[in-house]
Order: structure tokens, then sequence, then C-alpha cells
């Protein structure tokens, strides 16, 4: 009996209790924060096209009318703006990804801003790939937990004629050497364009920052240009052009790092077509790492090495490692092994080896050879290698007359 009376109690706490939220919020002393934002266009693609909200890019556009400065909204029912209240917070949460050569959040992508409280403007270089329906910009914005994405397509229903899609090798390289970039190009079906004018540039600077992308895409000064009869291009881009092209492209001094943009042409008239991609010059190289290879000279069933850094710097991002034994008699001993070390610091050392029980019951002459990988930006890699010879019995290995780093040769 007591407890029904508390629970009627209890009850009527409750509906009191509701009651009195409801005519505050009627009389506005509680602010409810409304959670359904949605994303509208203010501007959805620069200049080109008439179309401001139709939430496409129809073409790839000619490089003086870069960038294409993207505006729109994120707002709720009540007229409340995304950004209106912390604006470097909105900037964090509201993201960029897919066909355009600068992404990320906005607090990284330089030339955001956020225009009389309600307007959210962004600079933007458009891209293709290749496939229908595959050319796509993504805004994602994250508010209190709740993802609201927005899609830009770019191309149009006639997307093949629209642009072109362009990739480069390398990426991202050092300064200091004479480089040749390998282009290809190609309409976004696939098929490989030849005869284009292929023109770098480096991107003009709004803010130095730890972002090696931290450059506002705006083009200055030509720096050189390759043409072909193939869809694969080469361009010469030579040491003047990495150190004096930048003032010579407006830059107050030669620093690193810096991006520069590849620039298509195909074709003439009302016919041609544009791409972009970029590339991003590191300063010089520096010095390799060192690395020592050690074979431990005697094993049970299999066989040991030490790999140490006797180097002046760490080794990154990680080191590949592969042991290879061959040999016994009529050479049936064939046994490998390979596996990766994250990363080797200075004086640092890791042992390696063969799996337990690798070699059992064998007998005669065996050649090992021990390699280590460290793998360099363009696709370069270092390689490092040692080899031994020796002999093997049963389970056991002995190993002698093995390549020693110059610093162990005694």
């Amino acid at each position: 009996m007591k407890c029904k009376k508390l629970s009627s109690i209890f009850i009527a706490l409750t509906m009191i209790f509701s009651v009195l939220m409801v005519l505050n919020v009627q009389a506005g002393n509680i602010k409810v924060q409304e959670t359904d934002y949605e994303f509208i266009w203010i501007d959805d693609d620069g200049i080109v096209s008439e179309d401001d909200s139709d939430g496409e890019i129809p073409f790839i556009t000619s490089i003086e009318h870069l960038p294409l400065m993207i505006q729109f909204q994120i707002k709720n029912g009540s007229d409340v703006y995304f950004g209106a209240d912390n604006e470097q917070d909105a900037m964090k949460n509201i993201t960029l990804s897919g066909n355009a050569l600068f992404t990320g959040s906005f607090d990284e992508i330089p030339g955001v801003t956020f225009i009389d409280g309600k307007n959210w403007s962004i600079p933007i270089i458009p891209t293709m790939s290749i496939g229908e329906n595959n050319s796509l910009i993504v805004f994602t914005a994250n508010i209190s937990g709740e993802e609201i994405k927005q899609n830009l397509t770019i191309g149009g229903s006639d997307f093949y004629n629209n642009g072109t899609v362009m990739s480069v090798n390398p990426e991202i390289f050092y300064s200091g050497t004479n480089r040749t970039l390998e282009i290809n190009l190609q309409d976004p079906n696939g098929v490989g364009l030849v005869g284009a004018n292929i023109s770098l540039f480096y991107i003009g600077e709004y803010g130095k920052g730890e972002n090696m992308d931290n450059q506002t895409p705006s083009i200055n000064y030509e720096l050189v240009n390759t043409t072909s009869m193939s869809p694969d291009y080469l361009l010469e881009f030579n040491i003047t052009q990495q150190t004096e092209g930048q003032i010579e492209s407006g830059f107050d001094d030669i620093s690193y790092p810096r991006s520069l943009i590849l620039f298509a042409s195909y074709g003439t008239g009302s016919d041609i077509k544009f791409g972009y991609t970029k590339v991003i010059m590191l300063e010089e190289e520096p010095t390799e790492p060192d690395i020592a290879i050690v074979i431990c000279p005697i094993g049970i069933g299999r066989i040991s090495a030490v790999i140490a850094n006797i180097g002046d710097i760490d080794v990154t991002p990680y080191l590949e490692w592969n042991i290879t034994v061959k040999g016994g008699i009529l050479g049936r001993l064939n046994v490998s092994c390979e596996d990766t070390i994250s990363s080797l610091p200075v004086n640092g050392a890791e042992l390696i080896r063969l799996p337990s029980a690798s070699i059992r019951l064998k007998l005669g002459p065996i050649f090992v050879k021990i390699s280590a990988i460290i793998p360099r930006l363009g696709g370069d890699y270092l390689e490092y290698n040692t080899t031994a010879s020796g002999f093997v019995i049963g389970r056991f290995v002995f190993l002698q007359n093995q390549s020693l780093p110059d610093f162990l040769n005694f």
C-alpha cells in the first residue's frame, strides 16, 4: 500500500514538471536546440553556370577562372546557422572530400570564410575521375554527433566531354635535383588523350602553416609546359624552376613545402577540355639512414640476425626485412621469411629470425641473404643487404664468410 502511494506521488510530480517545462519553453525562458539542420546552396559552381542550386559543377573550367568560390548555408528550422555561435569550432566539424585538389576539414583548407554569420565560402579546384557518376565532391558537417552530407557532382550528363582525368608520378618529391614528372591524361571514359598542352604552376601562398597544403589555390606564373603524341607525357622541372621559379611566381622567398598545379588543356575552340592535378615539393632529401645487419653465426633450427640503425637519423616510415636461405644436398633447402619493423630510431636495434624449426633434418652447404628495405618518396627505396655462407647438419646451422659492415670487419 505504501509503495502504491509513493508511485502515485512520483507520477504526479512528473506530470507537474512536464507542464512547467512546456510553459517555460512556450514563454521563451528555455531554448531548445533544434538538430534538423539542412544544407542550402547559395552558389554551387562559382561562375560556371547560372543555376546556382542544382548541386552540380557542369564542367571543368579553364585556369583563369580558378578557384571556384562555392557558397552554402547550414541552418535549422529556427534559422540558426551552423557556425554563427562558434565559427572556429564549426570549421573543424565541416569537411570536404572527393574530387578536389584541396580536401580536409575547413580549418585545414586555406581561403575558407564565413560571411555575415550565414554563408560558408570555400575555394575549390575540381577534378574528375574515370567512370560515370564517379566525379563527386562531398561536404560533411558533424553537428552534435549527427552527420549531414551534401554531394556536389562534376561533369553533368555529358561528363566525358566536360573535363579530363590527369595523374602524375611522383606526387610528392624532394627539391634539389632535376625532376621528370610522368603524367597520364585520359577522358572520363578512360580513353587516352594525345596532343594536349600541360603546364606547371606554383600555387600562390595564402599563409604558412604545419599543413603542407596550407596555400590558397590561386594561379600565378607558368613555369614550364609540354605536349605529347601519346597519353603519357613527360615534363622536366629543373632546379632553377624549383628555386628561382618561386620568386618569379611572386613568392617573397624560397621555402618549402610548396604546392604546384598541373593544368591540362585538350582540344580547340568549343571542344576544349581542361583538367588538373597537383604535386608537392619538399625541401632537399635528408641524409640517408645507415643500417647494419649482423647474422648470428650459429643457429638451431633457424637463422637469426640483428638489424641496427647506426646512422644519424631515425628510420621512417617503416623498414621491411626478409631472410632467404638456400642450399642443402640437391638444393632441397629453400626457406624464406619477411616482416616489417614499424620504426627504428638512431642506435636502435631489432632481432629478426626465421620461424622456429624452419630448418630441420637437412645436410649440406647453405647460402643466406638478409635484406632491409626502406621506402622513399616517389616509389624509390633504399636497400641494404648482408650475405653469409656455411653448412647445416640436421637442425644445427653454422655460418661464416659473412659480409660484415666495415666497422665490424676484423
